[in-house]
């Protein structure tokens, strides 16, 4: 089915930019939208500040449901969001543009039109050609749009947003489950008798810096494999690029990896992410780290690494690491003697094996719902591009 093509500018019954004003946490004035409240497609009106503004200029730029806004500059530049609900008086904000329908679109279509690859290659092909990157009210108004019937553009509207509501709730079930297996360690470690609490890494485990890159390498003949900062993330391991670096043999007696060994980030440029940790799954089978990597060998007889790491990675865990965190030209580090003082709650091993066979139920139920949301993804994908040409 073909349809007639369209400007914004013709369907819409303005496209204005927002109030400049300071933002103001007291009550005063109208309810003040910034780019910043909206987040994962949401608004929560209560955290939104109020600002003082000129009551002619409030009237211009108040909010009714129905109003699509977009960001149009920063990291955000180009996106958008329906404000299906808003209090009585609230403006936007300077760096949002706020886009009206007139009454050949619905505002529900017009949203998920802003989604599709049309429309953000329109706006990358724009923002390419100004002299500053954004998007204004001009690249804004002449962005072709295609409009079906208003009947067809509600059933799109429909369709689209039934998939996103079952991705919505999706995600909704994972954040759940990463708080459940957040509960169950608080649970298993609230459970232990207080005889056996807490003990320091050093006193479980053996702690091994890594090997510094530098030049000088370069003489040595044998070559290997090293995991970087990038390949440790807070409980899993990305091995999209492993590095090889050249090491001589007492080095990789030294520091060579082994199954269960964890792996502590000991320098990073943001502080909340040193001290993050995974555990080496030996699936390279000689591989050793850079001096950027702790590596930790728990005694198995009395910790499972398993439980180790997922205590460092807990909000308890990593409080003694962050404390520890020195700076130095912008970088935060700690010290493997950091890493070895470093307290550490020991439940019995019994306890530690049945948190860790929760977990692994946990684990098991976030991999189906990971599928889901991935087939979920596919299908709305699919559903948007035979929706955009007439083939719904």
């Amino acid at each position: 089915m073909i349809w007639r093509t369209i400007s914004l500018g013709e369907i819409s019954e303005s496209v204005r930019y927002g109030v400049t004003a300071s933002a103001n946490f007291e009550r005063v004035g109208p309810k003040f939208l910034r780019i910043t409240d909206i987040q994962d497609n949401t608004v929560d009106w209560d955290r939104v500040p109020w600002c003082d503004c000129d009551e002619n200029v409030a009237d211009e730029s108040r909010l009714q449901s129905g109003d699509i806004v977009f960001a149009r500059t920063g990291a955000t530049t180009g996106k958008s969001f329906l404000v299906r609900e808003c209090p009585a008086d609230a403006v936007f904000a300077s760096y949002l543009i706020r886009v009206r329908c007139g009454p050949e679109v619905d505002p529900a279509y017009l949203i998920q039109f802003f989604k599709t690859p049309d429309y953000w290659a329109q706006v990358f092909s724009s923002a390419r050609g100004a002299a500053q990157a954004g998007v204004n009210a001009s690249v804004l108004k002449s962005l072709r749009v295609p409009l079906p019937p208003l009947a067809v553009q509600r059933r799109i509207s429909s369709v689209l947003e039934a998939v996103e509501h079952l991705i919505a709730q999706r995600r909704t079930s994972m954040e759940h489950l990463n708080a459940l297996a957040a509960a169950a360690l608080s649970k298993t470690l609230e459970a232990s008798p207080a005889g056996e609490k807490t003990l320091c890494v050093g006193d479980v485990a053996v702690v091994q810096g890594g090997l510094q890159v530098t030049g000088a390498r370069k003489k040595h003949e044998r070559e290997i494999p090293y995991l970087r900062v990038a390949n440790v993330y807070r409980g899993y391991l990305l091995m999209d690029e492993v590095k090889n670096i050249r090491i001589t043999d007492a080095e990789l007696a030294r520091t060579a990896l082994q199954r269960n060994d964890v792996l502590i980030v000991e320098g990073h440029g943001n502080p909340e992410e040193v001290g993050r940790c995974a555990l080496w799954d030996a699936s390279i089978e000689v591989c050793t780290h850079q001096n950027h990597l702790i590596r930790v060998r728990f005694d198995e007889s009395r910790v499972l690494p398993r439980f180790a790491c997922d205590y460092l990675n807990s909000s308890v865990g990593r409080r003694h690491l962050h404390r520890s965190g020195k700076t130095t030209s912008g970088l935060n580090t700690i010290s493997v003697s950091d890493v070895r003082s470093a307290p550490l709650v020991i439940p019995s091993r019994d306890a530690q094996a049945g948190y860790l066979a929760l977990v692994d139920q946990i684990d098991a139920m976030r991999a189906r719902y990971l599928n889901q949301l991935q087939e979920l993804d596919v299908l709305y994908a699919s559903l948007q591009y035979r929706a955009f040409r007439g083939e719904l």
